[in-house]
């Protein structure tokens, strides 16, 4: 299967290098041969390690503990919606796979303001017409929906997000309440994606879950 991750780093890049840890998470844990993740770095104006530059829109792959620079523009907004849909397009005709899933990585504002706050823009972020615009371009090219939308943000979990999901993907992950600046638990995302490559949407958010609680109850930040 393929991820595409949307990483919009945000205040909480800058401040805390919460974007970079939950990279790390990624690049420490052994992605399976048949699992590609692809992510687009943005929207902080200073990235604290991994030196992905603040100053470029920049998309990497996440192999075999490495992060490796596939392609970069000039900086683009992360909370305009043709930056998203021209990476899901791109994710989508370069990384086909049989089961694809998307993750939205930042603050959420709920049905509101939406998800991925971009600081170099005025805290710019995706409306929901705007997410409902960006997927609807990318579903322009599949044959098939996602397998799942994952929102690694605050807020997200509400019936307005869950009605544009439904259009474009078979399963949605999100919380209905504020997340600590830790976010998901990368490490049980690619563990039960390795215990079970065929492993979908529903199984890989229980998944999700699991790991998440499991971190906020150790304190990990």
């Amino acid at each position: 299967q393929s991820i595409f991750v949307y990483m919009c780093g945000s205040t909480l890049e800058t401040k805390n290098g919460a974007a970079s840890k939950n990279i790390q998470e990624m690049l420490d844990n052994n992605i399976p041969s048949s699992t590609t993740v692809v992510i687009q770095t943005g929207g902080a104006k200073k990235w604290r390690v991994l030196d992905i530059d603040p100053s470029r829109s920049q998309r990497y792959l996440i192999k075999d503990g490495e992060l490796t620079l596939l392609s970069e523009t000039d900086k683009q907004n992360m909370g305009e919606s043709k930056t998203l849909s021209d990476f899901l397009k791109w994710g989508v005709e370069t990384y086909p796979a049989e089961k694809m899933g998307v993750i939205l990585w930042d603050h959420g504002g709920g049905s509101l303001s939406g998800v991925c706050f971009d600081e170099n823009y005025n805290m710019d972020s995706l409306s929901l017409t705007e997410l409902d615009a960006a997927f609807a371009s990318a579903g322009e090219i599949m044959t098939d929906q996602f397998e799942y939308i994952g929102f690694d943000a605050c807020l997200m979990a509400n019936y307005e997000t869950a009605y544009i999901a439904s259009k474009y993907a078979r399963n949605m992950i999100a919380s209905e309440e504020l997340e600590p600046s830790g976010g998901w638990d990368y490490k049980a995302l690619i563990s039960a994606i390795e215990a079970d490559k065929s492993i979908g949407g529903a199984d890989l958010g229980r998944a999700v879950c699991d790991g998440y609680f499991e971190k906020c109850r150790l304190g990990e930040k």
